[in-house]
């Protein structure tokens, strides 16, 4: 069927909602794996996943430093660990979404070619499996030379295509588009342009001053840029010329930001206010933590990582055998109430509650999609040109990174979505706060929780 009319995205009628339908911002909880056994690992998520009805995924690492912690492979990087089936498992389920490095390299810098015949085995064995990791999260410091060079780490040298370190070219063939590299922010990130936000406006220009400063003290390599502080993500590129988005992390605590994200922590991260703000500027919270801290010893909370450690050196604990831990006993009372909240407003459809992946793919998808909309007198066409992908240029997206796309149209029930030559199957909406209709394509699946259950 041909089509009498082209019409530019920008009129009134067919526009781009903000979220998904019906919700008004979004929320991923996005954990660093440190520390973390298998048992704590399922223990967690069967509180936020199955109790809470959270959609929750967590992070791997590929390489353990201590022999109870859950990796791929053991501290010698060529023996495959016992939790490597488990892990499988749970990548291929949506548990896990997240790669934190290729190891846990804290206490002395890795072998260089052990890094890399560790790498390539992490991503030899999930290609094998089918699966694809989209998420890298930097880990420590130095000397754990396998993460990528940022701003706050510049001594790092995974990306560096001269360095034995490198293994970048491990990480494009694993799939790895996202990468978090140790930036974090005290405030939701909106999606509104144009709109004067004076609290915005102060930060940018104490930001400014602060790059001046690292200028004239002859540390340029520290400058934090705007869209650090106002995006989600923004494109970097990596010393191997490899483009990949790299995306910011929220935490707040009332003693700075030098505090161990924790479970202890989302009393004041997930409070109501932060999540009122949220709201109230459609905005993008992906908070940082590691869900396995504090450890727990005889019911006690370990909050302080470094003392625990010591004991367990001294042979006074043995972390693998710890008690099991219970929803009872995983978050203090304030904690839990305010996962209680967020759970709360997720289910009446007003937080996206979702993987990180997820949350990253819809908001690169929401960015950078191009599409126009084509209509006659019996119904619209909403056509999808392309996505303007900063990491691999201007491509035909999949239709898995649509998922949660939502389209306000004046006529729902006579517009279609169309991607190449296939009308995609659309959900028509009521009216959402604003009066308007729309349509949507499907969210993406949730995480599978038999692996939990059956554990």
């Amino acid at each position: 069927m041909q089509y009498s009319k082209r019409l530019k995205p920008s009129r009134p009628f067919v526009s781009l909602r903000k979220f998904p339908f019906p919700y008004c911002a979004g929320v991923a909880i996005c954990s660093d794996i440190d520390d973390c056994n298998r048992q704590t690992f399922i223990d967690i998520h069967r509180l936020l996943n199955l109790a809470l009805k959270l959609p929750v995924a967590d992070s791997f690492f590929g390489r353990k430093r201590w022999p109870w912690q859950m990796a791929y492979y053991e501290n010698d990087c060529r023996t495959i660990s016992a939790d490597a089936p488990f892990l499988d498992q749970a990548i291929q389920d949506g548990l896990i979404d997240s790669l934190h490095t290729w190891g846990d390299f804290q206490d002395a810098r890795p072998d260089s070619e052990s890094l890399r015949k560790l790498a390539s085995g992490i991503t030899n064995r999930l290609i094998r499996n089918g699966s694809q990791i989209k998420i890298w999260i930097h880990h420590g410091t130095l000397p754990n030379y396998q993460n990528i060079a940022n701003r706050l780490h510049d001594g790092c040298r995974g990306d560096d295509p001269g360095s034995p370190f490198y293994t970048a070219e491990f990480m494009q063939k694993l799939g790895i588009k996202f990468c978090w590299l140790g930036e974090l922010i005290d405030w939701p990130l909106s999606t509104h342009r144009g709109n004067f936000n004076p609290i915005i406006f102060r930060r940018l220009a104490v930001n400014t001053f602060k790059n001046v400063v690292k200028c004239f003290i002859g540390r340029r390599q520290r400058i934090r840029s705007s869209k650090m502080l106002t995006d989600l993500c923004y494109p970097q590129q990596l010393r191997n010329n490899q483009t990949i988005l790299a995306f910011s992390r929220f935490f707040y605590h009332p003693d700075g930001q030098q505090q161990v994200a924790s479970r202890l922590t989302y009393r004041h991260c997930l409070k109501p206010q932060v999540l009122e703000r949220l709201m109230v500027e459609q905005g993008y919270l992906i908070l940082y933590t590691h869900l396995a801290f504090p450890r727990l010893w005889n019911g006690e909370m370990f909050a302080d990582i470094k003392s625990l450690r010591k004991l367990e050196k001294k042979g006074y604990l043995n972390l693998q055998s710890s008690q099991k831990q219970t929803s009872a006993n995983l978050f203090p009372h304030p904690d839990m109430e305010v996962l209680k909240n967020l759970a709360q407003h997720y289910h009446l459809g007003k937080i996206w509650v979702t993987p990180t992946v997820n949350l990253l793919t819809y908001w690169m998808s929401w960015h950078y999609l191009k599409w126009h909309v084509e209509e006659n007198k019996h119904r619209q066409v909403i056509i999808i040109d392309k996505l303007d992908d900063p990491t691999t240029g201007p491509r035909q997206p999949d239709e898995n990174e649509l998922a949660g796309l939502c389209f306000y149209s004046s006529i729902p029930e006579k517009t279609v979505i169309r991607l190449g030559n296939k009308d995609l199957k659309v959900s028509i909406n009521p009216h959402d706060n604003t009066g308007r209709y729309s349509l949507s394509l499907a969210l993406p699946p949730l995480p599978k929780l038999d692996l939990l259950k059956n554990e």
